[in-house]
């Protein structure tokens, strides 16, 4: 083998490497970081804040729907209340 074909040879398996190393360093900036401690400790933080918003919500939701439902009951009761009370004072009673 001549000296030009072995220099030949190496510059395309260096043009290869080349290539390569370009490749594997396109796919390394292209990964995804891991995060560090800051970044996860925040992460857990929004997670739990939103965790709470949700329980809060329900505690809202639950918590309304309560107060119209003794609303409601109220409000009948004091229909019913009044009904009665008509009534009787129709039908002879004096208050």
């Amino acid at each position: 083998m001549s000296i030009d074909q072995e220099r030949q040879s190496i510059e395309a398996m260096l043009g290869h490497l080349s290539d390569r190393v370009t490749d594997l360093q396109g796919a390394i900036e292209s990964r995804p970081t891991p995060l560090n401690e800051e970044e996860k400790r925040w992460v857990r933080i929004a997670i739990q804040r939103e965790a709470q918003s949700i329980e809060f919500r329900k505690a809202v939701i639950s918590k309304t729907m309560s107060a119209l439902l003794w609303s409601a009951i109220v409000a009948a009761a004091g229909f019913a209340w009044t009904v009665v009370q008509t009534y009787a004072q129709n039908h002879g009673w004096k208050p």
